[in-house]
């Protein structure tokens, strides 16, 4: 006399078709899961360069932008300059009399050691 189980498994077997690792539709599977997986790594690839091209862009023009900054603060810097120069005239602009002596660097007296 067969078993019940026996008897059960078979029937809750046949929805399932057996596993046959070199069945068609298994490969074929296998094929499009591997197929996606790489096409998830190549569009996972090209945002990271796509990315990475638009931070190298955007510190490019951050740099250029701190470049033309400081140049107009230098030219700004030149034009008060001359613009003080031009305003106080040239009596404010010190001539060679009227620069006084300077004492020397060097004491000239000899130097005795005893």
């Amino acid at each position: 006399m067969p078993d019940a189980d026996a008897e059960g498994e078979p029937e809750a077997k046949a929805g399932l078709p057996p596993f046959d690792p070199l069945s068609p539709s298994s490969v074929g599977s296998r094929e499009d899961a591997r197929l996606k997986v790489r096409l998830a790594r190549l569009e996972y690839e090209a945002q990271e360069k796509a990315q990475a091209r638009q931070a190298e862009i955007n510190l490019r023009l951050e740099v250029r932008r701190l470049e033309i900054e400081a140049d107009k603060q230098v030219k700004l810097r030149q034009l008060d300059l001359e613009a003080m120069k031009a305003a106080a005239g040239p009596a404010a602009q010190p001539t060679l009399s009227q620069v006084p002596d300077a004492p020397p660097l060097v004491d000239s007296s000899p130097t005795t050691f005893d």
